[in-house]
Parts: structure tokens; sequence; C-alpha cells
């Protein structure tokens, strides 16, 4: 399986300025969110001509990079609950309403940077029943393992958050719970997995990591 993982374009919950406005963590691309999205539309079909699936996090601003993405590739979205940022899910990991999502988003921004200090504590205080890093790990690790079942042999594009992205790297590298290296990805950075069964050698290939040659000229925060 060729695996791409895409973070979302920019959105409000990516700028800082207006992060002491408490953005919906709902919250749509920005102008330049869009821009960059475009871009990555434009530059991505010279790179990865053939697409088997593209799947989206059901969070607004996924679904909307997901959906440029879709139109060059003439093809559909496949939204998937199990994409969305961490601390948007319950316990058992089904979705947090957009009405209930995470209030304090200071007070969330703090949980997600300190949960590799805690990994078992709920991400979303304000939300009953919150996820903890763990649980998160554990939706994750569902979604790839479908994957690879699903698409052994084909090119798969998912569009998703950095959370997820991170989580991601954990599974396939076998982290544990207490990890010490967060894995930065500018909007719309791809990176590139290889899944190959093999009796002998690891599974999984890293062939690259936040790539983002198509954002040139495009300024963002």
């Amino acid at each position: 399986m060729q695996l791409y993982l895409i973070r979302h374009g920019q959105s409000l919950v990516n700028v800082r300025s207006q992060l002491d406005q408490q953005p919906s963590m709902d919250a749509g691309l920005t102008e330049v969110g869009f821009k960059q999205a475009r871009a990555l539309a434009q530059w991505l079909p010279g790179e990865v001509p053939q697409i088997h699936a593209l799947y989206t996090s059901t969070l607004l601003r996924a679904r909307q990079t997901s959906q440029i993405l879709a139109e060059i590739y003439g093809c559909e979205m496949r939204p998937d609950d199990r994409l969305r940022e961490i601390g948007s899910s319950f316990l058992d990991h089904l979705p947090v309403t957009v009405e209930s999502l995470p209030q304090n988003y200071e007070q969330y921004l703090r949980n997600y940077f300190t949960k590799s200090k805690l990994p078992y504590q709920p991400i979303a205080h304000d939300v009953e029943r919150s996820e903890s890093y763990m649980h998160f790990r554990v939706r994750i690790g569902a979604f790839v393992d479908d994957l690879t079942r699903l698409h052994l042999e084909e090119a798969v594009l998912v569009v998703c958050h950095e959370g997820v992205i991170n989580a991601v790297f954990d599974h396939v590298f076998n982290i544990g719970p207490y990890r010490t290296c967060h894995i930065f990805n500018e909007n719309t950075g791809i990176t590139h997995l290889v899944y190959s069964p093999h009796p002998e050698r690891e599974s999984w290939g890293l062939r690259f990591q936040n790539r983002t040659e198509h954002l040139k000229g495009i300024i963002g925060e």
C-alpha cells in the first residue's frame, strides 16, 4: 500500500493571532487555507497520478481540503470519524457533536502538548467522557489496520490532522505511551508511508515526511 497522509489547509485553529478569540474546533479553511489546498491539488497528481481511495476526517477543515482533491482526481471522498483530531471523540470513539466540542481552546492546546506526559488523561476536560491520547491511538490504529487490509496493493490519500499523523507514526513505529518526539507538519504537508508485509524485515517504510513544494509563494502562519 502507498499511503499518503495530508494535513488539512490552514484554518482559524492554526492562526495564533485568532486563538484568544476561542475559534471553533470545527473551524473551516481560511483564505490562505483554500489557496494551500488548491496549490496541493494542482501539484499532487504530478507526483501521485492515480489513487484508489480518498479518506477524510469529518471535521470541516479536512472535508474542505478533501473536496478540492476529490474534484481534481474525479473521485468520491470517504469520510471517517476515526480521522478526527484528538479530543473531538468520546472514550468509545464516537464523535463529539459540533456544539459539544471543547470550548476552552487555550486549555485544549495545553492538554494537547502535554499528552506525552499524561497519555491516559482526558484531552478535553470540558467534554464529558473525553478520550485520552491512548484512546485516540486505538481509533487511529484501527483505521490504519483497516487500510492495510482493504488497500494492500493500492494508493490511498488520507486528509487529516497533525495529531492524527503523529498517532500514525506512533502506531507504525510501535512507540509506547510516553512519547518523546512531536512530529511537526505544515498545513497541506504530505507524508508518504509504504506498507508491504514481509516475513523477514519491517512491513512499514517511510518515503518522506512533510513535503511542501506546492506551497512556494503562499504565505501561512
